[in-house]
């Protein structure tokens, strides 16, 4: 953020230079720019701590970043799903482990970090629900982001049989429901 964005904007000035009409301007440039409105936020953030410990430290009177506003936030339009030719054409183009994990992603709508870190004590396949608890990035579990993203996910009979396959017998409920390596499913 620093070497990319702010300091070839406002690097060669002196923080007391710098004006509230100016960053504000440099945030609007920003986002016409094609950055994402919650990058220009955070490069607001940037700005706002920087100059916030200047002010602390008798460098500059007050903050100006504080006075920058962000436009509203403008929603991108809807993504569209996958018709179910494109589906069944992802799936005959790909090989197992890999086919499973896009048939289960395709059909449950989960999130990929969602079905990586999906237990077999959440999948009930006579039932045919899945219950969301817990998510994975970057080789991190933890409880999904939002109370809306823990939830109970229904499923058809594909599905309950895709995950008949992948589930070992004997299978500790704890275990991760998508152990992927070695495993040659549907």
């Amino acid at each position: 953020m620093l070497n990319v964005h702010l300091i070839p904007a406002f690097g060669a000035r002196q923080l007391r230079e710098i004006t509230r009409e100016e960053m504000q301007g440099f945030l609007n440039r920003k986002l016409a720019s094609g950055l994402s409105w919650k990058s220009v936020k955070h490069l607001r953030g940037g700005l706002t701590r920087v100059l916030g410990s200047a002010e602390e430290w008798g460098y500059i009177q007050q903050n100006p970043a504080l006075k920058t506003r962000l436009p509203r936030r403008a929603y991108s339009e809807q993504r569209a799903a996958l018709a179910p030719e494109q589906v069944r054409t992802l799936a005959a183009a790909l090989d197992e482990p890999a086919r499973s994990l896009a048939l289960l992603l395709a059909l449950t709508g989960l999130r990929v970090g969602e079905l990586l870190a999906l237990r077999w004590g959440n999948v009930d396949v006579k039932a045919q629900v899945l219950r969301v608890s817990e998510t994975v990035y970057e080789g991190h579990f933890d409880k999904p982001k939002t109370k809306r993203s823990a939830r109970i996910v229904p499923f058809g009979t594909q599905t309950a049989e895709i995950f008949a396959a992948l589930r070992p017998v004997g299978v500790d409920p704890n275990a991760l429901g998508v152990c992927l390596e070695g495993r040659n499913a549907v």
